[in-house]
């Protein structure tokens, strides 16, 4: 069995495009007197990348879950008290964040 490429799930270079943000972001903050009210129509206007990420990916758990409670299978208490559910939630939550691939994503949601 070969290693598993660690970058492929916690990739040490951060993405350019949250780069790009961030640059953006703090030269639009700097600007004297108006500098921070320009950062928050910034952050208003264009979403950092991390965050469409995270938007995406908690609406696919969302319906994954809605279609559970749909069928009968469990239901929200049940849920509530599952440590393995959680469990399970916070560890595919951090791998989808951290992926851009859609087969991965999609086997992340078949978990739920």
């Amino acid at each position: 069995m070969s290693k598993v490429d660690r970058e492929l799930i916690d990739p040490t270079i951060e993405p350019s495009s949250e780069k790009l943000h961030r640059v953006i972001g703090a030269t639009v903050a700097s600007i004297p007197a108006f500098g921070p009210v320009a950062f928050e129509c910034f952050n208003t206007l264009i979403q950092p990348p991390m965050e469409k990420r995270q938007e995406k990916w908690m609406l696919q758990v969302t319906e994954a879950i809605n279609e559970l409670y749909k069928k009968g299978i469990v239901t929200e208490k049940e849920l509530q008290k599952n440590e393995t559910f959680f469990t399970t939630l916070v560890n595919a939550s951090n791998t989808a964040l951290r992926t851009h691939e859609k087969e991965k994503l999609d086997s992340l949601k078949t978990l739920f």
